[in-house]
């Protein structure tokens, strides 16, 4: 089959089935003719992950800043099906931050001020990850990946980079179709014994930046090392030209301390 035929197989598969993360799974688990991309994430480089605090106390524990318990993992997410936990993050703290925007649009209102703590963890030792090649993203690890690839492949990957790229509001469904690639798409590298460690992908708010989805396994042995921790206040402002809101961070970002030791943080 060419690729535009497996592109129209898949999409007529993604619109008509009931069982969306089960049929699309089936389907990428017996691809044929792509292969998987890999790139490494090298030793001392940042990465960021933030969360949204909703309490007056600020998290104090290490473990609030990582991953989920798989039991506080009620729905698909962008790599990710149910009671399946990853440490997603992004590599750069603005990306990391803009990501937030959609839960900031349909949870707050104009003058609200959004607490925010942001975590940045140094590569400890090198990771390998998955790409998803995007042809529309000029960051410098889709240049390398894109120059290797064959054209038949650009056009598979295309329409997978836009299914990633494709947000819940414009799609309710999308990440049952987008955790189901992932998964297929780990489960064929684990049986090529590829050793990766989680999945690099286009930012959906933050053009030319990428994120990260990365193994529990990963973050429990040491991959990362966690060096800082903010706490930001934003204040949503209003609405640009477009209709969209806007932010502003306000005060004194605030600093916390680690100790690795009890994994605590301390702040000042």
């Amino acid at each position: 089959m060419t690729a535009n035929e497996i592109i129209n197989t898949l999409e007529n598969s993604y619109i008509n089935s009931s069982l969306i993360y089960e049929k699309m799974f089936a389907h990428f688990v017996n691809l044929t003719g792509f292969g998987f991309q890999i790139i490494t994430v090298k030793q001392g480089s940042p990465i960021y992950r933030a969360r949204y605090t909703n309490t007056v106390e600020p998290f104090r524990h290490l473990s609030e800043m990582s991953y989920p318990q798989k039991s506080h993992v009620k729905f698909f997410s962008r790599l990710n099906r149910p009671c399946q936990n990853m440490f997603y993050a992004s590599e750069s703290e603005s990306a990391c931050l803009t990501e937030m925007l959609p839960f900031w649009f349909t949870e707050f209102d104009t003058n609200d001020k959004i607490t925010v703590t942001l975590g940045k963890w140094i590569v400890r030792e090198d990771i390998r990850l998955l790409i998803i090649p995007d042809t529309k993203n000029k960051n410098e690890k889709n240049k390398k990946i894109l120059s290797q690839l064959h054209p038949s492949e650009i056009e598979f990957w295309d329409y997978i980079s836009n299914k990633f790229k494709t947000s819940t509001k414009d799609d309710e469904n999308i990440y049952e179709f987008t955790a189901a690639f992932g998964n297929a798409l780990w489960l064929n590298a684990d049986m090529q014994d590829a050793r990766v460690n989680g999945f690099i992908y286009s930012s959906v708010q933050s053009k030319e930046n990428l994120n990260l989805a990365l193994s529990v396994e990963t973050i429990d042995n040491d991959f990362l090392v966690p060096s800082e921790f903010l706490k930001l206040n934003i204040l949503r402002t209003g609405y640009n030209k477009v209709g969209l809101p806007t932010y502003k961070e306000i005060d004194e970002r605030t600093r916390g301390l680690i100790d690795l030791n009890i994994g605590q943080i301390d702040w000042i």
